[in-house]
């Protein structure tokens, strides 16, 4: 799997926890500390460049990081 699949791949999954706990793109930037609805789309369109954003994202939908990688 090509890192860009990846990244696409980690972004779904971000998508899904997050619409499956019911959060709003507002309300998932917000709990990340960034009040831009575009970075967390940015987020979750597979478009990150950092291992910490992962570990951001994850504490903001209150999971274990390495549900994301699922």
């Amino acid at each position: 799997m090509s890192e860009a699949a990846w990244r696409k791949k980690v972004g779904k999954t971000i998508k899904r926890i997050r619409v499956g706990k019911g959060l709003t793109l507002q309300q998932a930037s917000d709990r990340y500390g960034n009040s831009s609805m575009r970075w967390w789309q940015r987020i979750e369109n597979g478009r990150f460049s950092k291992v910490d954003v992962l570990y951001k994202a994850a504490k903001a939908l209150g999971v274990p990081a390495w549900k994301l990688l699922k």
